[in-house]
């Protein structure tokens, strides 16, 4: 007998832990942590940023001299039937007064340091993202868990109907009344169960997970920021912005120096050596050029001058468009602020009201009992109540979103680490 109940005991651990490895665990930073990775726009941002990068570096090699090399074998046949062979070293560089290569060097750099911006941003907005569908499963099984709170008051309630109906002291409308709110409830939690299965879906697909995982969340311990900075501060996004900014400066700037003379140097220095008297590495005949040269065509001040008033134009834009965002991005915070502030007394406001809502429900329920009020009196009374936690619920876990939309706006830590 004892073996055979071992293997059955050992069967039962089996399947158990089997059923527990099917749901696996997700905490929010595991779900941001695998967002990002699997994140094709962050993926996008990436390849971006090292594109940047490799333009920056081509540019700098731009600055390389010119270095070509050639070997040369000529043979002549005459009556002195000449042979030569020969082979050459050439090192140049030209230097121009409006040269592009200084101008796309800043410009690249001024990019690269937009894309970084970038990244961060994009980075900041998907996590706040991933932060908003996580907290959408939370609230959606709070609201499950409500409807089912719901479900054995509505059942109480009809207990006390089935034993007033017994009594004589109500009508068997009543009693239907109360079946049909069993029912009705039943209903709104299987309703309920298919929006969290929706939200559990949404969350899946931004992760990047496969949609048949079986998962349930981690609880969120969450504490609250004490704004005490009222003024905004410009952040990334400003930022951004002014490196936009000094790239159409730049680019003004260059178009304007195409319609003054352009100063053209130029430094070079040729090897030769001789293959056929050259025995050593170090016989070789060099020559130096150096030349400087001035040049301006006639037409630039009028073929160019377009181009550079389209430039200063794109520049002006781009101040005015700077002074904007700062007015606009300003307001925006103050407006989150406000919002968060106004949330936040809001939601202590709302936990009182389901206390003072659960007092009233059971002063009701005892009136009921006592054949002073009829079922509608109690239904009302019941459905404040759910509403009073629907609406604590929605505003607690809003108020997690507005903070955290706060910090996204006025650069602080999302979450405090991110």
């Amino acid at each position: 007998m004892g073996n055979p109940m071992k293997k059955v005991y050992v069967l039962i651990l089996f399947v158990l832990s089997s059923i527990s490895l099917t749901a696996e665990t997700l905490t929010l930073d595991k779900c941001i942590e695998l967002g990002l990775k699997n994140s094709f726009t962050i993926f996008d941002q990436e390849i971006k940023l090292k594109k940047s990068k490799q333009s920056l570096l081509s540019t700098y090699y731009d600055f390389i001299p010119n270095i070509s090399s050639n070997v040369k074998y000529n043979e002549m046949h005459n009556s002195l039937d000449n042979i030569s062979k020969t082979a050459e070293l050439s090192i140049s560089e030209y230097i121009y007064s409006n040269d592009s290569r200084y101008f796309n060097i800043r410009r690249n750099t001024s990019a690269l340091k937009q894309n970084r911006i970038n990244y961060q941003l994009k980075k900041r907005q998907f996590i706040i993202q991933v932060l908003n569908y996580y907290l959408n499963v939370l609230q959606e099984q709070k609201l499950v868990e409500i409807k089912k709170k719901n479900l054995a008051l509505s059942e109480k309630q009809l207990a006390m109907t089935e034993l007033l109906y017994n009594l004589n002291k109500i009508a068997k409308l009543d009693l239907d009344r109360a079946k049909l709110d069993v029912s009705t409830t039943k209903l709104g939690i299987l309703m309920q169960k298919k929006k969290l299965e929706s939200t559990k879906l949404d969350l899946l697909q931004l992760i990047g997970l496969d949609l048949h995982t079986e998962y349930t969340l981690d609880t969120l311990t969450y504490r609250f920021t004490e704004y005490k900075k009222t003024q905004y501060t410009p952040g990334l996004s400003i930022t951004f912005e002014k490196e936009q900014l000094f790239q159409d400066k730049l680019n003004y700037w260059q178009r304007k120096l195409e319609l003054y003379p352009t100063l053209a140097l130029s430094i070079s220095k040729r090897f030769t050596w001789d293959l056929e008297e050259t025995k050593y590495f170090s016989d070789y005949d060099d020559t130096w050029n150096f030349s400087a040269e001035v040049s301006y065509p006639i037409l630039s001040l009028f073929t160019r001058n377009p181009e550079v008033k389209n430039a200063k134009y794109q520049y002006i834009s781009q101040q005015r468009n700077l002074e904007n965002l700062l007015s606009s991005e300003n307001i925006k915070f103050q407006k989150a602020l406000l919002d968060y502030q106004n949330s936040k007394e809001q939601l202590a406001l709302l936990k009182e009201q389901v206390k003072l809502e659960k007092m009233h429900l059971e002063f009701i329920e005892q009136k009921y009992k006592l054949g002073m009020i009829d079922i509608i009196k109690l239904e009302e009374a019941r459905n404040k109540y759910i509403d009073a936690q629907y609406n604590e619920i929605d505003g607690y876990y809003k108020l997690i979103k507005l903070n955290e939309e706060l910090n996204l706006i006025s650069d602080e830590k999302i979450l405090g680490k991110y």
